[in-house]
């Protein structure tokens, strides 16, 4: 039974590789783009803050 069920695995498993690692880079490319936006949205209002506190210290 052993013998029989890892051809059939390693079949599927060669079917599915490539499909799972070009959707994996797409999510990578996409889980980036997210992250770097939410870090410069993130600056960008610390930035702001410091300069509304700048103007009330003046």
């Amino acid at each position: 039974m052993v013998i029989l069920t890892v051809p059939i695995f390693v079949v599927i498993i060669l079917i599915f590789q490539g499909k799972i690692l070009s959707t994996n880079k797409i999510v990578h490319v996409i889980n980036s783009k997210v992250t770097e936006t939410y870090n410069e949205d993130i600056k960008g209002a610390k930035t702001s803050k410091k300069f509304v506190y700048r103007r009330q210290k003046l």
